[in-house]
């Protein structure tokens, strides 16, 4: 990948030294700013790991879509960890399934800071209602590294 991003280089001293700072999921994931701070990266790598994070999320989403959410929970985790595992900011995601718990759609509905993200329990219920969902899913991410999806929380 890095070949195809940065042509006509050795890019070899360049792929080591982004192994020995990050695992390959941080590294796919990394913010653009981050990704260009590193000496020897360009626009083009920065493309690249984005479409390789997006067709993670799309294989990973392929999974969840159209089945029982409850009964799909652990494919339910690997899709969050992908999408909010390594944000730098705390994000709140609302989760909508109709009556079979099936998704209906996933929606962000704050973003914050580091530690925290402004929930409204009226845009909530608004959000919920306008996509006539069942049930909600309401899920956070913690990015000073407390990430614990393991168990269920049922409001």
């Amino acid at each position: 990948m890095l070949f195809s991003a940065i042509p006509r280089k050795d890019v070899k001293p360049l792929a080591k030294k982004l192994l020995d700072h990050f695992d390959i999921t941080d590294l796919i994931n990394l913010d653009k700013e981050r990704l260009l701070s590193i000496k020897g990266t360009n626009e083009n790598l920065y493309i690249n790991f984005a479409l390789i994070r997006e067709l993670i999320n799309r294989v990973l989403k392929q999974k969840i879509i159209n089945k029982n959410i409850i009964a799909s929970w652990s494919s339910l985790i690997d899709y969050l960890k992908v999408n909010m595992g390594n944000m730098r900011l705390e994000q709140f995601r609302i989760l909508f399934l109709n009556k079979k718990n099936i998704l209906i759609a996933d929606e962000v509905l704050s973003q914050g800071t580091i530690d925290q993200a402004a929930v409204y329990p009226r845009e909530i219920i608004k959000r919920a209602l306008f996509n006539e969902a069942s049930s909600l899913i309401l899920v956070h991410n913690h990015p000073s590294g407390a990430l614990n999806l393991q168990k269920p929380t049922f409001i």
